[in-house]
Order: structure tokens, then C-alpha cells, then sequence
């Protein structure tokens, strides 16, 4: 084992492995300890050390594995005073940490925080396993949550305010050093808000400010749950930015809401579902949301709005063809608007039929959801667009749903056969998608074939008349399209 002669090497290590805890890489920090060298009761200046930040995180075999090196002090005291043993007893999901903290000799059971709060004060309504444990140890029930309730009023209200905008201010500017000063100094009334509602700890959440949303959150002056204007907490803001440290740390504050919901009625765990793909460990935050007692209950409006951005998406996705997974994947949450329409008309549907994603195409149609015989602005409907393209599978995938209507006109007069004749692609493939088409009892009325019969109605007398119909009958369904399109936006 490496000895700590070299103070500027163990205090690397001890800052890494202090990191390693509060990103809960427990085979990182566990590698680090049995490695030697490290500074195990390193202090990052905020009074977080390996034991502490161990604790917080609720890693019981990284704090066992600290204890058993025998050269943790085990009574270090963090922020506000707090040591691991009354962070174990406030902010661990099971007994286990506090109980491994307790076989500890020399542990001080009757250690206080700053608000004059013992072990024994905050387990008083649960862990019976530790109570009893700190009853046989002597332990003394002094403070109490009372003392926690609300923040005491500061001696300089005016002084106050102005540390607490100059910590918004350091969170805005993303500046984690100077927002740790400010907090670690005392005095800032740390419940802030600017014009928009948003407290530091809002805004250290919405910048992924992890390193400062943590102490924040563990502060009992702290209301974690504050919302904005809007309606969105700090959680809600992690989650919607997809900051799943920030979260995660915010999961660990007594009393957090993880059911609150912003003034669309949209909850956290709506927003987690919905950055899931943006951060790996999204995923995390959202089981632990779960464990927690999350609900995902949406009102009717936030549906409609959650499913007009997902249409939106989805809409972009079907415009690339190497964007096919995420189209997928918007198709398989079940939440899109799968009719949206973008600037020129276009659905998803015909989209995706444009660039011959007909893996798409077939996702779409077997929702039952997707309109297979709406227009664009032009009238172009998703098997009109295949068969432009000589996009052959993705034609016949089309033809394969029963509601197709293969004698759907565009504004041109065309149909999906008179656009296939005329395709790019005249091979095999193609062949095929026009003798489906004829056998479906498709017609051909597009410019030459209606020319055709122009030509043959002209030479029975009644070509003119065949003709006017036609135009009239082209111009009420460009018209119904447009009224469609207009309701739909």
C-alpha cells in the first residue's frame, strides 16, 4: 500500500474518490479504496468527504469498505454540521448504512447539526432497527424537526436577498465555484426568487449544476419543492433537461415531491419518460422516480401538447432516411399526433413514404391510427408519393391496408397508377406495384390518360363536357383538402 508521504497525490485521490460517490460508481470508488493511497478522510472544501458523500448517496458497501480500512473518522462533520451517521439517518432509503455506521467504534450517537438535531431526533418516526440500536447506545433525543420547519429569519434581510441574487446570479452564469462560496459562507437567503419565480436550486437544476444543486437539496432551509411560474420544480426542470446527476441528487432530499406537476399537468416521471433516450442514466432516475411512488398522470391538455411535439418529431425523423430508428421509436411510445402535418401538408405517413422508409410506413399503418388516404396541400397522398419515388416496397406495403383509396386524385388530375407508369423506376419491382394497383381496380387519369379521354371524348361529341366535370370535381376536392388542412392547423 502506497503511503499518504505524498500529501498532493493522496488528496487527488481522496477528490477522486470522493467523484466516484457522487456519481454512485460504486466499482470505481470501491477500485480506489483498495488501491491504497488515497486520502480517505479528504475534505473538498465543502465538507464533503468519501465517508459523507458515501453516505449521501446511499452506497452501504463503499461506506462498509471505508469503516473497515480503520482510518475513516467517522465522526467528520460536513455541511451544517451534519456527519454520515445523521445523513444516514435522514436520507437512506434502508437501515443498512446506519446500522454499518453504528458498529463503528467511537461513533458519536449524539452528535448534533446546526439545528441542534441528534440521530435519535431524526429517526424518531421510523428506522426501529436504529432507534433501538441508539437507545443501547446512549443516545439522546435533542432538536427536532420543529427546529427545521423554516429557516430562521437572517439578522440583515436586505443583506440577504443580495447574497441570494448574487447565488442566482452564479448558478445562471453557470460559476459553481463562486455559487459554493456564497452557500458555504451562510447568510444568502438561499428560497431567492427572480422575476420568473426561479430559485437557485431551480436554477443550479436547470443548468446540471450537480455540485451545488447538492448541497441545496440537502439544506433544510431548502424548499425543494418551490415551483416557477410556470408551474415546474427544480426536479421537474432536472428531468425536462435530462440532467440525470442533478436528479438523481435532488431524489435524495427529505420531503421531495416526485408526483408534482407544472401548470400543463404534465408530471416528472412524464418528463423523464420523455428525455429517456437523451442521457443513459435517465433510465435510473426514472425506476428510482417509480420506487419513490411516481405517478404519470396527465391532464387533456398536456396530452394534446405532448403529442403535437412528439408529431413533431416524428415528422422530422420521416424526413431523413438514416433517422428511421427514431422514427420507430416516437411511433412505439404511442404518444405522437401521427397525422401532424408540416409546412407543405405532409403527414409522417407521407413522409416517410417520400424517402421509401418502409419499415416506417408498415409502423405506422398497424397503429390504425395513421390516415393512409391523407393529402398534402397539392393532394399527394402516402401512396401517390411512393409510386413518384419507384419506391416498390414501400407502395406495395401501402397497398397491402384496406382503406387505400387507389383512385385518390392530386390537384394534377394524377392517380397512384399514372404516377407509377411515370415513375423513375419501370423495373420489375414496380411492375408488380402496377398490377396490384390494377388488380385493387385502380384507374388511370393523370395528364396523358385524361388527355386520352379528352381525345376520345372529343371525337363522340362529349370530350369537352368530360373534361369540365373532371376540372370541377378536382377543384372541390382541392378545396376540401384546404378546409381540412386549415381545421387541422
Amino acid at each position: 500500500m502506497l503511503s499518504l508521504a505524498d500529501p498532493a497525490r493522496a488528496a487527488a485521490l481522496g477528490q477522486q474518490l470522493v467523484d466516484a460517490c457522487e456519481r454512485k460508481d460504486v466499482d470505481a470508488a470501491l477500485d480506489i479504496i483498495r488501491a491504497g493511497g488515497a486520502d480517505l478522510n479528504f475534505n473538498d472544501g465543502h465538507g464533503l468527504t468519501p465517508l459523507i458523500m458515501a453516505t449521501a448517496r446511499g452506497l452501504t458497501e463503499v461506506v462498509t469498505a471505508l469503516l473497515a480500512t480503520g482510518q475513516v473518522d467517522v465522526n467528520a462533520t460536513g455541511y451544517d454540521g451534519w456527519t454520515a451517521l445523521t445523513i444516514a439517518c435522514e436520507f437512506s432509503p434502508t437501515e443498512d448504512t446506519a446500522l454499518a455506521l453504528l458498529n463503528q467504534p467511537g461513533i458519536d450517537v449524539n452528535a448534533k447539526n446546526e439545528l441542534g438535531e441528534t440521530a435519535l431526533t431524526i429517526c424518531r418516526n421510523k428506522m426501529p432497527a436504529v432507534r433501538a440500536r441508539l437507545l443501547a447506545l446512549g443516545a439522546r433525543e435533542e432538536g427536532g424537526a420543529g427546529a427545521a420547519a423554516a429557516a430562521p429569519a437572517p439578522a440583515d434581510p436586505a443583506r440577504a436577498a443580495a447574497l441570494g441574487q448574487q447565488l442566482l446570479n452564479a448558478c445562471n452564469r453557470m460559476d459553481r465555484d463562486a455559487a459554493r462560496a456564497i452557500i458555504d459562507a451562510g447568510g444568502a437567503d438561499l428560497n431567492f426568487k427572480d422575476e420568473r419565480g426561479e430559485t437557485p436550486l431551480m436554477v443550479a437544476s436547470r443548468k446540471g449544476l450537480t455540485e451545488v444543486v447538492t448541497p441545496l437539496a440537502i439544506n433544510r432551509h431548502v424548499d425543494v419543492n418551490a415551483a416557477r411560474t410556470d408551474g415546474k420544480t427544480a426536479l421537474i426542470v432536472a428531468c425536462l433537461n435530462a440532467h440525470d446527476a442533478t436528479a438523481l441528487a435532488l431524489l435524495a432530499a427529505t420531503g421531495i415531491n416526485v408526483n408534482a406537476k407544472d401548470n400543463f399537468g404534465k408530471t416528472v416521471l412524464y418528463y423523464c419518460r420523455a428525455n429517456e433516450g437523451r442521457r443513459a442514466n435517465m433510465a435510473a432516475v426514472r425506476a428510482h422516480l417509480i420506487e419513490l411512488g411516481a405517478r404519470e398522470e396527465a391532464g387533456a391538455e398536456a396530452n394534446a401538447i405532448a403529442a403535437a411535439a412528439e408529431g413533431e418529431q416524428l415528422l422530422a425523423a420521416c424526413d431523413y432516411e438514416d433517422c428511421a430508428p427514431v422514427a420507430l421509436a416516437i411511433i412505439r411510445r404511442g404518444v405522437a399526433n401521427l397525422n401532424a402535418r408540416n409546412g407543405d401538408g405532409d403527414t409522417p405517413l407521407i413522409c416517410a413514404s417520400l424517402k421509401g422508409l418502409t419499415e416506417v410506413v408498415v409502423a405506422l399503418l398497424a397503429t390504425r391510427e395513421a390516415d393512409v388516404d391523407a393529402g398534402s396541400h397539392i393532394g399527394l397522398t402516402a401512396l401517390m408519393a411512393a409510386c413518384a419515388r419507384g419506391h416498390a416496397a414501400t407502395a406495395l406495403a401501402l397497398l397491402h391496408d384496406p382503406d387505400n383509396d387507389v383512385n385518390a386524385t392530386n390537384d394534377n388530375g394524377d392517380t397512384a397508377l399514372s404516377l407509377c407508369r411515370k415513375s423513375r423506376d419501370r423495373g420489375a419491382d414496380m411492375a408488380a406495384v402496377r398490377d396490384r394497383l390494377l388488380f385493387l381496380g385502380a384507374r388511370e387519369e393523370g395528364d396523358e390518360g385524361g388527355a386520352a379521354m379528352g381525345g376520345a371524348g372529343a371525337a363522340m361529341g362529349g370530350g369537352k363536357r368530360h373534361a369540365t366535370r373532371r376540372r370541377r370535381r378536382q377543384s372541390r376536392r382541392r378545396q376540401s383538402r384546404r378546409r381540412q388542412s386549415r381545421q387541422r392547423r
